[in-house]
């Protein structure tokens, strides 16, 4: 996938840090961004995972010791949600002829076909990357309570697919976990299209927003359309704001590098330790069962 997503948002590093409101001005927020860039790709990297999601069409040999008539593995790749799997053959194999597993766990690592559904896997004169599997891909243990009801939807009169902003009824106001609704850096999901916050004037209540983010397309929606956002993972924002503070706190002296146990090499000078210890507890190391 090759994204290296914020791991935490601008707003959320500025309460962190506890920085008054009245130091606040644009160049900081860009400066403290491109921390919260850095930090976030040193994660990924180290861990190599990704963990916020990422649409994308994932492409599987139909043959191989990966894939049996009703059962595919899907290695190395975290998926989180299939929007649409396609067979060998061309066919799309519709969500209630399939199972992803491990039954109760995210990550999903195997698409089992229902031995009732009547498909199995095939293809049609070439075997090689025949099968699809669109979807979200990336890493979060709790992803069916990951995406948060932001107590927001679409206003009225919707949106189109070139609408960089849009006014909420209240743009500081609480989503459903008591967080505060749209900040600076944050994900935002409006059916299939990731979008990302770019600003939000309070006062006004415009959300200034990039669109098709995550290797989505921008779309139209239609006004009372839920809007949700991106809960990173607990941990691992928490490494992202440690790491981001720590940049800030000791700007002019980061570039040191520290070997990980497997001996790859990644920035992160004097970081805190229990940043490097989240890093290696999410490093890919289990075997996948085919």
């Amino acid at each position: 996938m090759g994204q290296d997503a914020l791991l935490c948002t601008v707003d959320a590093l500025i309460r962190d840090m506890g920085i008054a409101a009245s130091l606040i001005t644009d160049s900081v927020r860009y400066r403290l961004r491109a921390h919260i860039e850095a930090a976030s790709r040193v994660i990924t990297q180290g861990s190599k995972r990704y963990f916020v999601p990422t649409y994308q069409a994932k492409l599987f040999d139909a043959l191989g010791e990966h894939v049996s008539t009703y059962r595919l593995s899907l290695g190395k790749n975290d998926l989180l949600e299939i929007v649409t799997l396609t067979n060998g053959n061309g066919t799309v194999i519709t969500a209630g002829n399939y199972v992803l597993k491990p039954d109760n766990d995210y990550p999903k690592v195997i698409i089992q076909l229902k031995t009732s559904s009547g498909v199995s896997w095939t293809y049609n004169t070439s075997w090689e990357q025949a099968i699809s599997v669109a979807g979200f891909w990336g890493y979060h243990e709790g992803y069916e309570g990951a995406w948060i009801d932001t107590n927001e939807n679409v206003p009225t009169g919707g949106l189109t697919s070139s609408a960089t902003s849009f006014t909420a009824s209240d743009a500081d106001g609480k989503d459903e976990r008591y967080r505060p609704r749209f900040e600076d850096g944050l994900y935002l999901r409006i059916e299939n299209e990731i979008l990302q916050v770019a600003a939000v004037n309070t006062t006004s209540n415009l959300v200034t927003v990039l669109r098709g983010q995550q290797g989505t397309t921008a779309a139209a929606h239609a006004q009372t359309t839920d809007i949700k956002s991106w809960a990173v993972q607990s941990d691992i924002e928490q490494a992202c704001l440690g790491l981001s503070t720590f940049y800030e706190r000791n700007r002019g002296t980061i570039g040191e590098v520290a070997q990980m146990p497997d001996g790859t090499e990644i920035d992160l000078s004097r970081a805190p330790d229990y940043v490097k210890r989240t890093i290696m507890a999410y490093r890919r190391q289990r075997i996948i069962p085919l």
